[in-house]
């Protein structure tokens, strides 16, 4: 059963992600030099990491629909839907 699905990245996408990334990145190692667990910039890391995945995911739900796999993918969905039902 195939189920695999190629997808071109999406500059804008990967935009999002990179900045989410970097930026909390950039609080993961000044927290990290305070040797302090309690540190709030390790929650505000985990925190952007988080929207920015949101972001992302947000990201690709909007532009699927416009991009050539979309379809495919669907289609796909749906035989594999319809499989156990015998159909």
């Amino acid at each position: 059963m195939d189920l695999q699905v190629s997808i071109k990245p999406l500059p804008a996408r990967e935009a999002i992600w990179k900045e989410a990334n970097t930026k909390a990145t950039r609080l993961e190692h000044a927290a990290g030099k305070t040797r302090d667990d309690e540190d709030p910039r390790w929650k505000q890391a985990e925190q952007v990491r988080e929207a920015g995945g949101a972001a992302f995911r947000a990201c690709v739900v909007k532009a699927a629909p416009g991009l050539p796999f979309f379809q495919g993918a669907v289609k796909r969905a749906e035989e594999l839907e319809q499989a156990p039902r015998g159909k």
